[in-house]
């Protein structure tokens, strides 16, 4: 529904056009961040430089598939429950049982109660203990690993699909392999066009120990403005003619530029820093 000529991204220092180097892994393609994303496709935008950080840069993919499509990302602007869109009781579970355990593990399990010989005797301690010497995302993309296991026919609908769309937009509530950085910071909002705030709080279930009933999400972005209103782009780039003297201003700036001549011929980039008259 929105159309967009241009975006602000982040790029390496080193990166050279056309000898990308970027960090991390994506289904065996070396960029930066480090993901496991099913039917990938790698498009890379170019931007200015982080303004508070100009030695900082970050490359940046967006992966057409790792997320939820806009025509029904749009429905939760307002906030909505998203357990509906899964249309799969089990799955449903094993998403608020991913904010379960994310939430308590962050909590560091404070409400774990054992008994004299060191048995668990509460919820809490239970589930500190599925977490003993395992990584956390290890742990909670098991729950999601045993239903694929018990729901082996349903591998190919559209519901597991989907899962993975919303686990991958709630990389700041859990920690999955399915999430931008495994959940472990919020780069979320730099690296895909938009993503899901947690609207929903979990309820204290017994001393020490949150659960999540429902899922309520709202949409986000670092580069859309969703309140109220058509969705207009926040768009970077401006078209000028060599005329009008853009860079008659030293700024001190790096700049991307694609331009032509007169005559209509290919479009060249030119990467350049604006310190010269």
């Amino acid at each position: 529904d929105t159309v967009f000529t241009g975006i602000e991204i982040k790029y390496p220092k080193s990166m050279l056009f056309g000898n990308i180097k970027c960090w991390g892994n994506v289904n065996g393609v070396y960029s930066y961040p480090s993901s496991n994303i099913e039917n990938a496709s790698l498009v890379p935008l170019l931007s200015m430089p982080i303004e508070t950080e100009p030695n900082l840069r970050v490359f940046q993919y967006w992966f057409t598939e790792s997320f939820l499509p806009w025509n029904i990302a749009k429905n939760y602007i307002q906030g909505k429950d998203i357990l509906g869109l899964l249309d799969a009781k089990e799955l449903n579970i094993v998403l608020l049982n991913y904010l379960t355990y994310r939430y308590n593990y962050d909590r560091k399990f404070q409400g774990a109660k054992y008994d004299e010989k060191g048995n668990p005797t509460n919820k809490s301690a239970i589930l500190r203990q599925k977490f003993e010497g395992q990584k956390p995302e290890d742990v909670i993309d098991g729950l999601f690993e045993n239903w694929k296991l018990d729901n082996y026919k349903s591998l190919n609908d559209n519901a597991v699909k989907r899962f993975k769309q919303i686990i991958y937009m709630l990389s700041n509530y859990t920690y999955s392999k399915y999430a931008i950085n495994k959940g472990y910071n919020d780069d979320i909002k730099i690296f895909a066009p938009y993503y899901f705030e947690l609207i929903s709080t979990p309820n204290k279930i017994e001393d020490g120990y949150w659960e999540f009933k429902d899922c309520k999400v709202k949409l986000n972005s670092s580069y859309f403005n969703f309140s109220g209103g058509p969705t207009p782009p926040k768009n970077y780039w401006k078209e000028v003619y060599a005329s009008e003297k853009p860079f008659n201003q030293i700024d001190d700036k790096w700049y991307f530029v694609v331009w032509r001549n007169d005559d209509n011929g290919d479009l060249k980039i030119s990467k350049f820093k604006n310190n010269v008259k």
